[in-house]
């Protein structure tokens, strides 16, 4: 958030001095808070009372995922995670740390000198572009019970934007990532396979790197055309190799998981508790579909695209379980890595329901 008297930013030094490890991590947090855009004017006071108010809904949104979902177990171990409230620079430096902590599973050990600070000015720009649209993330990695990340700023602007009240507003955004805490609680497993996918593909990749490099350079020249035309998938997912393709596939399969469970589940508490849940969600879908070619354009570069398709086709297979087990049946989900549903169940939920829970 910002106020017109600090538009005005200081210069921000970036380092440009040889640092171990694949990526200068320190450029990357530092470029991106430095061509991140401020966020919506707001005076001090109401900085201090949007920081107060999504800390107290994301310990009351706690209460009502447990309510929901019947998983108290899981709940009590998500409260004892931290609820950071953040500025977009912020969650440029969080997300940087996230990152950061992945690399060892997912990147080179070493890099030349120029390509780590090509990777630090790469990831900057893009950690950038999201903090300007990312309302919150639970993050699964940070020892040792993960920890809620809110932006401020985003939630201030699109309450603004979609003409919500701001109570209802805040708690209906706490609702998704607290029901991502209770996820992760319920599967402590889950973090590590998650890493251990990305490597698969990271590793796949690299394999497969040097007979591929002339069409992986051909495909990278029509991303531009791709995101102008609204291509479905970026073309560079045309020349993965097998082995990185099913890691992706599995991925994107629980990635759609947990995000369609944390939709249905914020959807789900019911004007009792957020009065205006249904104008929210119209007006916050409605505003998703009308977004301009340049922020399609860039929400897909970011990957954000594919995200909104996870929510919709995950809280689809979502709402297929739970009208056949109930809360109580989907848990299996997250007992164990086999109970995650497959790529082809994910539009097929009694498939699921059948193999996991009526094993012939």
């Amino acid at each position: 958030m910002s106020s017109a008297r600090d538009r005005q930013r200081p210069h921000i030094a970036v380092p440009l001095v040889p640092v171990s490890g694949p990526v200068n991590f320190a450029l990357a947090w530092r470029f991106g808070g430095l061509v991140s855009r401020p966020g919506p004017p707001a005076q001090s006071d109401e900085v201090a009372a949007i920081t107060q108010d999504l800390k107290m809904a994301a310990r009351r949104a706690l209460f009502y995922v447990s309510e929901i979902t019947g998983w108290t177990d899981a709940a009590a171990e998500a409260s004892t995670a931290p609820i950071l409230v953040l500025d977009r620079p912020g969650f440029i430096r969080a997300n940087t740390q996230i990152i950061e902590s992945l690399a060892p599973h997912v990147m080179p050990e070493k890099a030349p000198w120029p390509a780590r600070q090509a990777a630090g000015f790469q990831i900057g720009t893009i950690l950038a572009a999201l903090s300007a649209r990312i309302l919150g993330q639970f993050d699964p990695f940070a020892r040792p019970s993960g920890r809620l990340l809110l932006v401020a700023p985003n939630v201030l602007r699109f309450e603004r934007l979609l003409d919500v009240p701001s109570a209802d507003f805040r708690l209906w955004v706490t609702l998704h990532e607290q029901t991502h805490a209770v996820q992760f609680a319920a599967a402590p497993w889950l973090p590590g396979w998650l890493s251990a996918q990305l490597g698969e593909i990271a590793q796949a990749a690299q394999d497969d790197d040097e007979s591929r490099l002339p069409e992986l350079l051909r495909l990278a020249r029509e991303i531009p055309k791709s995101l102008k035309e609204n291509a479905p998938t970026s073309p560079l997912t045309e020349v993965l190799p097998e082995r990185a393709r099913e890691a992706l596939a599995r991925l994107t399969a629980t990635m759609s998981l947990l995000e369609g469970h944390a939709d249905v589940v914020m959807d789900g508490v019911g004007p009792r508790v957020v009065r205006s849940v249904e104008e929210i969600r119209s007006k916050f879908d409605a505003r998703r579909v009308a977004s301009g070619r340049l922020e399609r354009a860039v929400r897909r570069l970011a990957g954000l695209e594919a995200k909104t398709a996870q929510y919709i086709e995950g809280a689809q297979f979502i709402r297929g379980v739970l009208a056949e087990v109930g809360h109580e049946g989907l848990a299996a989900a997250f007992a164990a890595p086999e109970n995650l549903p497959h790529p082809t169940e994910l539009d097929d939920p009694h498939a699921w329901v059948t193999r996991v829970h009526r094993p012939t």
